[in-house]
């Protein structure tokens, strides 16, 4: 029990001198500035280590612009701080963060490291926003990201979501919600020499409803997007949005199926008479892209050049569930039903969207009730 308490001791001092240490750095970082303390909004003033370089702090620095009922506006200096000399190293005014009906809860330093270049190491600002509103709960999560340039800091990724919520209900069960949450990826490739960020995005869509019996109950329905942040020169920004989609293989050839360099390309790779688990992402005039080939023993098969092509005729999915065909994708009507466990032609694709043909009927039918395992079906 000394020993513990001895530790809580230990812990208390240590917690008291980092906040002294920490209100210390604040003050000389907005004298520095030449603020005036009064503006400053002590709420989201925040300092954290930089991810990248443990000899540097990145410190957010709010100041008040307008105050007024329940509008805030603020101006944030983002600053990086020598942690030897307790000097500003590099800097970058924020304007116009602003909390009204959408309420600004909170700005927080991201601890992720993103090397966006092979020179260049970002750090994260996150906003959190949200509503009071009980039937219509909304709120959201953005991240900036910031590279040091010169005595300065660039900002190359603009407040793009990472979370985002939304529901409508009736405020004791009855209702949906939409759900988002985004993962930042580096890849290798890059675009004006920056790499390009690959975002999983993926999509929790809620129903909440009373059962027969009186008890609130739900089901989700998962969903992922995919898309792609490259950098234009100046900042990123968003193309190729796209999803993954799991197929097999249905019909080998004399000599296999093959993968092509581009559509109706050199073949690049031939598969053999076995069961592979293909990964695709678009689709075009009948081809798809494949980025991930897999054995249904686990085995990877590597793709020359990372990525190949398939044609249509040559792989196929089947139904994890009875599944609704729509006549087009999200809010088309029903033109036929695929019973569960069925196989099915793939033909297109359009984000979480699948075209199939199944019995002479063509149509559209949610990536999340298909399987792509050629010997197990799919949850």
């Amino acid at each position: 029990m000394k020993m513990r308490f001895g530790l809580f001791i230990i812990l208390i001092v240590m917690g008291i001198t980092a906040f002294a240490q920490d209100s210390t750095l604040i003050n000389s970082v907005i004298n520095q500035l030449n603020l005036d303390q009064s503006q400053i909004y002590y709420e989201f003033v925040s300092s954290k280590t930089n991810p990248s370089n443990a000899n540097e702090t990145v410190v957010v620095i709010p100041e008040i612009i307008i105050q007024e009922d329940d509008y805030l506006e603020l101006n944030c200096y983002i600053l990086v701080v020598s942690v030897e000399t307790g000097e500003i190293t590099h800097k970058y005014i924020d304007r116009g963060w602003t909390s009204d009906a959408v309420m600004l809860s909170k700005i927080e330093i991201d601890n992720s490291i993103y090397e966006v270049s092979d020179n260049d190491h970002a750090f994260g600002i996150k906003g959190q926003y949200y509503t009071q509103s009980q039937p219509n709960p909304y709120s959201y999560t953005d991240v900036s990201l910031f590279v040091q340039s010169g005595n300065s800091l660039k900002k190359v990724l603009n407040s793009y979501d990472v979370k985002n919520y939304s529901a409508e209900w009736d405020t004791h069960c009855v209702g949906t919600s939409t759900e988002y949450n985004n993962t930042l990826h580096i890849t290798p490739n890059q675009s004006n020499s920056y790499y390009d960020i690959f975002v999983d995005k993926r999509i929790t869509e809620r129903r909440s409803y009373w059962t027969e019996y009186g008890d609130c109950d739900d089901e989700d329905e998962v969903l992922t997007i995919n898309t792609m942040l490259k950098f234009n020169g100046a900042n990123y920004v968003e193309c190729d949005t796209f999803s993954t989609l799991e197929v097999y293989v249905t019909y080998f050839g004399e000599n296999g199926a093959d993968i092509k360099e581009e559509p109706k390309g050199k073949t690049i790779l031939n598969l053999d008479d076995d069961e592979f688990i293909l990964t695709v992402t678009e689709a075009q005039y009948g081809w798809f892209k494949v980025i991930n080939i897999m054995g249904v023993e686990g085995n990877k098969v590597d793709i020359p050049n990372a990525y190949g092509w398939i044609h249509s005729s040559l792989i196929g999915v089947s139904t994890s569930k009875e599944t609704e065909i729509l006549g087009d994708p999200d809010k088309g009507n029903i033109v036929g039903v695929i019973p569960k466990e069925t196989s099915i032609k793939i033909v297109d694709k359009y984000l979480y969207w699948v075209e199939v043909e199944y019995n002479g009927i063509s149509g559209w039918v949610k990536s999340s009730m298909l399987c792509g395992n050629p010997v197990t079906t799919c949850p």
